[in-house]
């Protein structure tokens, strides 16, 4: 099994993971940032951007499966799948962002008191994204946690069920604040 500098799998993990979430924040309140223009018609645009939303997830949700795991551990050390899979999820994130390509087709466009309402929204989510992060003290959103214990000898510990803050209404603050900024944008 080959061997990863820690360090460098730490650093790379929250820098790459924390870039690519603030430039989808940035792409979910601006809107496509139109850095590459591939010239396609508005079905072919549809296509892509169906396309790279459903890789993005199938990447997100086949990483976690317990039969992916147990795949991945013959190459990776499973102290390190938080951040491989920070890695993988923030390069597919990225993908998405800069090759997402802007559709003629608006299907809602918000304009005057009603726009300025979505874009608070927006605003208030972000507090509340972070507030469901900051609820559980166990949170790791890079993944870096595992690497740093074994770093000091010690194995890593199972998560305790966390009944707090925004966990005491639903499940998993950070995707429901996440699906309010996604939906959050006016057109």
């Amino acid at each position: 099994m080959p061997r990863f500098p820690a360090g460098g799998v730490i650093a790379l993990a929250v820098v790459v993971g924390s870039g690519s979430l603030v430039l989808f924040a940035v792409f979910l309140f601006l809107g496509p940032l139109g850095l590459i223009d591939l010239g396609l018609s508005p079905r072919d645009v549809l296509i892509l951007d169906a396309t790279l939303c459903l890789a993005f997830c199938v990447q997100h949700s086949l990483m976690v499966r317990k039969a992916f795991r147990g795949r991945f551990e013959a190459v990776v050390p499973p102290h390190y799948h938080g951040a491989a899979f920070t890695l993988a999820s923030a390069i597919m994130l990225l993908g998405m962002v800069l090759l997402w390509q802007e559709s003629p087709v608006v299907v809602v466009g918000l304009e005057g008191g009603s726009r300025w309402l979505v874009r608070a929204v927006f605003l208030a989510a972000l507090p509340g994204f972070l507030w469901g992060a900051r609820s559980s003290p166990e949170f790791d959103p890079f993944g870096v946690g595992p690497i740093k214990t074994r770093l000091r000898g010690r194995e890593p510990r199972p998560w305790p069920f966390t009944v707090r803050g925004p966990y005491r209404w639903v499940r998993h603050p950070q995707y429901l604040f996440a699906l309010v900024l996604v939906w959050a944008y006016p057109d």
